[in-house]
């Protein structure tokens, strides 16, 4: 197991911030124009999910607690959807949710899932202090 974090509470908030951006981006009334080809959307979702796995993942040893939260938030976001006039909940957005949540957690497994420490590296032998 690798070292904990020395500045945890720094990165979910920054977390935070990317979650509040996803669930804006997603229920503004004039979306953004997804990718043009066909099943953009989906990609969209997958590559969201993957990244915030992959961000969550690096922070918390509990691995299953932020893949269960993120897949709510998909799920919880597809049901605020179903009640705007302009979008529209779709079950196989949750399906791309789930399989960028895979994703990014497979990512998270590897040695670009040390992404964090070594920025925490990084700062600490600038001297900045958070």
């Amino acid at each position: 197991m690798d070292a904990p974090l020395s500045w945890p509470s720094l990165w979910m908030r920054l977390g935070g911030l990317m979650v509040a951006a996803v669930v804006y981006l997603s229920l503004m009334p004039t979306p953004p124009h997804p990718l043009v080809f066909p099943h953009g959307d989906k990609l969209e979702h997958a590559a969201t999910f993957a990244w915030l796995a992959f961000w969550f993942l690096q922070i918390t040893p509990r691995r299953a607690l932020p893949m269960a939260a993120l897949l709510s938030l998909g799920v919880a976001i597809e049901i605020a959807q179903s009640f705007t006039p302009t979008r529209s909940a779709e079950a196989a957005d949750v399906v791309a949710d789930a399989v960028g949540l895979l994703l990014g957690a497979k990512l998270a497994g590897t040695r670009a899932g040390r992404l964090l420490a070594l920025l925490e590296s990084r700062l600490s032998r600038l001297r900045v202090s958070i």
